[in-house]
Protein backbone atom coordinates (compact mmCIF):
# COMPACT_ATOMS: atom_id res chain seq x y z
CA UNK A 1 0.00 0.00 0.00
CA UNK A 2 0.86 3.51 -0.57
CA UNK A 3 -0.39 6.73 0.43
CA UNK A 4 0.35 10.67 -0.15
CA UNK A 5 -1.47 13.37 1.67
CA UNK A 6 -1.24 17.27 0.73
CA UNK A 7 -2.25 18.77 4.45
CA UNK A 8 -3.17 22.46 4.20
CA UNK A 9 -0.67 24.49 6.33
CA UNK A 10 -3.72 26.72 7.84
CA UNK A 11 -6.53 24.33 8.59
CA UNK A 12 -4.34 20.91 9.18
CA UNK A 13 -7.23 19.60 6.85
CA UNK A 14 -6.20 17.49 3.82
CA UNK A 15 -6.34 19.09 0.72
CA UNK A 16 -5.54 15.97 -1.77
CA UNK A 17 -4.81 12.51 -1.07
CA UNK A 18 -4.18 9.17 -3.43
CA UNK A 19 -4.22 5.94 -2.03
CA UNK A 20 -2.87 2.88 -4.30
CA UNK A 21 -2.45 -0.50 -2.77
CA UNK A 22 -0.77 -3.82 -4.86
CA UNK A 23 -0.49 -7.65 -4.31
CA UNK A 24 -4.21 -7.54 -3.53
CA UNK A 25 -5.76 -7.73 -6.85
CA UNK A 26 -4.63 -8.63 -10.46
CA UNK A 27 -3.30 -5.35 -11.12
CA UNK A 28 -2.75 -2.08 -8.58
CA UNK A 29 -5.47 -0.65 -7.28
CA UNK A 30 -5.93 2.89 -6.47
CA UNK A 31 -8.49 3.48 -4.10
CA UNK A 32 -10.27 6.05 -4.71
CA UNK A 33 -12.77 6.11 -1.49
CA UNK A 34 -10.66 6.06 0.93
CA UNK A 35 -8.65 9.06 -0.43
CA UNK A 36 -12.25 10.99 -1.39
CA UNK A 37 -13.43 10.00 2.35
CA UNK A 38 -9.66 11.54 3.49
CA UNK A 39 -10.32 15.04 1.65
CA UNK A 40 -11.34 18.17 3.88
CA UNK A 41 -10.78 16.39 7.04
CA UNK A 42 -7.91 16.27 9.69
CA UNK A 43 -5.88 13.33 9.14
CA UNK A 44 -6.61 12.07 13.14
CA UNK A 45 -6.02 8.65 13.90
CA UNK A 46 -9.85 7.79 13.77
CA UNK A 47 -10.15 9.42 9.81
CA UNK A 48 -7.03 7.25 8.98
CA UNK A 49 -8.57 4.39 10.14
CA UNK A 50 -11.88 4.78 8.19
CA UNK A 51 -9.94 5.48 5.07
CA UNK A 52 -7.99 2.26 5.92
CA UNK A 53 -11.35 0.27 5.95
CA UNK A 54 -12.42 1.74 2.56
CA UNK A 55 -9.30 0.57 1.12
CA UNK A 56 -9.80 -2.84 2.33
CA UNK A 57 -13.06 -2.70 0.74
CA UNK A 58 -11.58 -1.95 -2.66
CA UNK A 59 -9.08 -5.08 -2.31
CA UNK A 60 -10.06 -7.39 -4.47
CA UNK A 61 -7.30 -10.35 -3.86
CA UNK A 62 -6.79 -13.40 -6.51
CA UNK A 63 -7.18 -16.90 -4.99
CA UNK A 64 -4.11 -18.59 -6.32
CA UNK A 65 -0.79 -17.88 -4.91
CA UNK A 66 1.23 -16.74 -7.72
Amino acid sequence: MGSSLSIDSRSGKVKSACVALAAVGPIPIVATKAAEFLVGKEPTDANIARAAELARDAAKPITDMR
